[in-house]
């Protein structure tokens, strides 16, 4: 059980002033720009990295990327978001 909630992530980043959220669970995965859904999937199980995706009102691209052990990058209009 301690093993499995380990691959539980969460990351977040700010980008002009907008709060980039994205959460990996074990079947529900979500985007959210300000707490706003943006982007989700769900599955219990994935063979292939999972990307989620929007576009903001400024038109800029929001991108994530999460591994097969539940690791997220995100990107803002192809930067890295630190």
């Amino acid at each position: 059980m301690l093993i499995s909630a380990l691959l539980l992530s969460y990351k977040e980043c700010n980008y002009n002033g907008k709060t980039i959220s994205v959460y990996a669970g074990f079947y529900h995965h979500t985007l959210r720009v300000d707490g706003e859904l943006c982007d989700e999937h769900n599955t219990l199980i994935s063979f292939t990295s999972i990307k989620l995706s929007t576009t903001d009102k400024d038109n800029s691209k929001i991108e994530a990327n999460i591994s097969l052990t539940n690791r997220i990058t995100i990107k803002v209009n192809d930067k890295l978001c630190k």
